[in-house]
């Protein structure tokens, strides 16, 4: 159980790099700000 509890650790963490760098994609792209 411990190899799929680390996967899970690595794609949480995947997502969650994704998503920021998602979010600086549009920000940057839109730079409204």
């Amino acid at each position: 159980m411990g190899v799929s509890y680390f996967w899970q650790l690595v794609i949480k963490g995947a997502v969650i790099i994704i998503a920021v760098l998602i979010d600086k994609y549009r920000t940057r792209h839109h730079q409204s700000a």
